[in-house]
């Protein structure tokens, strides 16, 4: 009876320390997988937020490089030729976050 007693013991003991071990490892694996899935996520927002932000340079560079090609094209610009090169370039729609325009709609 003894020795039964003590068996119980010994394959309780091993069924504790197993399923701790498993316990562990699957902690382990988990936590893994969630860091990873959130440096993925991060990456991807990062890259996202690259292009965001290349997409809106090139776009301010293109209205640059309109308002250089103008000033060279004629010297003195009247102010019909600026508002036709802004009318032109549709800068409400091209450049993102345009808040109102520093330009007047209407020239005296």
């Amino acid at each position: 009876m003894r020795r039964r007693g003590a068996a119980q013991a010994i394959v309780s003991c091993v069924v504790l320390i197993v399923g701790a071990a498993i316990s562990v490892g699957s902690f382990l694996i988990i936590r893994y997988n969630v860091e990873t899935e959130a440096k993925l996520r991060f990456e991807r927002h990062a890259s996202d937020a690259q292009h965001v932000i290349a997409a809106r340079i090139h776009s301010y560079a293109d209205v640059m490089y309109g308002l250089r090609s103008l000033y060279s094209a004629s010297y003195p610009v009247t102010r019909m030729e600026f508002q036709q090169l802004c009318d032109g370039l549709d800068l409400h729609a091209g450049t993102p976050d345009s808040g109102p325009s520093t330009t007047p709609s209407t020239f005296p």
